[in-house]
């Protein structure tokens, strides 16, 4: 379909729908006009190569609201709002994760992909590729060719995030109703403690064996209420592999002066003088 110059498609009250093999504009930025509350217009094009410099669409610089690839008419749900350029046509990015999906262990099989996490390499057309962003289908921004700014884009494939790997690491799980004991000053870091449970996830199984766990202060010197942190601790049960040990919160105990003995001392004897003095 080619809109010969000076020539105009417009309505006085209703939406204004263009279905083209090619569409080519050869009037002006207001060769589409829809008049009336809400109205609009959007170009159907089932152009294979839209951008191709000969057979291509000429879109004679129409301010388009948002353009949308792999959209047939009559099939596909439209997904941008207001003026619209919608293609048969279906452009595929290249992309790949350039950092590692990486999670705490959750119990779930829900991996998050981040925007940021993508790199495209190539595949973007139209003057496209400022950013992509994953929704229920990708959605990039693309620069305008009349500059008007970043317009949203639907409808592009992805090739090369399928077949990803990533990590789960283990969930910490604090130890809980652990006391240690106050001691007298003996110049070792050593503390005694006894004690100790663990509250895994929902429906896994874990238990905590405390019967080798020693704890220590962070140095001998005498104080109250002196930071301990524990070792030892080894988690059993058939989940105990999703999970590790965080220290317990608020462990303290006091280091006790010792008392020192004097050895060694004599007393001279002396006159009666009326004085308690030895």
């Amino acid at each position: 379909m080619t809109i010969a110059a000076t020539r105009t498609l417009s309505t006085t009250n209703g939406d204004v729908t263009v279905t083209a093999g090619r569409f080519v504009n050869n009037s002006t930025s207001a060769a589409l006009s829809a008049g009336g509350t809400g109205k609009t217009w959007r170009v159907w094009s089932t152009n294979a190569n839209p951008y191709h410099g000969s057979t291509g669409d000429v879109t004679g610089g129409l301010a388009f609201d948002y353009r949308q690839y792999d959209a047939s008419y009559g099939v596909t749900a439209v997904q941008g709002a207001g003026k619209g350029l919608l293609y048969g046509f279906a452009p595929t990015l290249s992309a790949s994760l350039n950092t590692t999906p990486t999670k705490v262990y959750d119990r779930t099989d829900a991996a998050t992909v981040t925007n940021a996490m993508v790199t495209v390499s190539s595949g973007y057309v139209g003057g496209d590729g400022q950013a992509i962003t994953f929704a229920t289908a990708p959605t990039v921004l693309a620069q305008s060719s009349a500059g008007t700014g970043a317009k949203p884009v639907y409808g592009y494939r992805v090739a090369g995030l399928s077949a990803l790997t990533g990590n789960i690491t283990p969930l910490a799980l604090t130890l809980t109703g652990v006391t240690a004991a106050n001691k007298v000053y003996d110049r070792s870091l050593v503390a005694l403690v006894s004690g100790g449970a663990v509250t895994p996830l929902t429906g896994d199984t874990v238990t905590v064996d405390t019967s080798a766990m020693t704890g220590a202060f962070a140095n001998w010197n005498v104080g109250n209420a002196k930071a301990v942190t524990i070792s030892g601790a080894v988690l059993g049960g058939a989940e105990a592999g999703n999970y590790s040990v965080a220290q317990p919160v608020g462990l303290v105990a006091n280091i006790t002066a010792r008392p020192l003995s004097i050895t060694a001392v004599t007393v001279a004897d002396k006159t009666y003088d009326r004085t308690l003095t030895a």
